[in-house]
């Protein structure tokens, strides 16, 4: 994906339990934009980026 593009995901998203102690993708050090391979894209049904928790 791009920088500054938009994906759309779909189905429900239930982030009233998420916190930044059991979010895997949080960073507290990042400052500002940054890669992050604890966020996984799928493309097609095959993981393209990032690592599975």
């Amino acid at each position: 994906m791009l920088p500054r593009k938009r994906a759309d995901l779909p189905g429900y998203w239930d982030y009233a339990t998420m916190t930044r102690r059991n979010d895997y993708s949080f960073n507290a050090s990042d400052a500002s934009f940054t890669t992050n391979p604890h966020i996984i894209v799928y493309y097609d049904g095959r993981l393209v980026y990032g690592t599975e928790p």
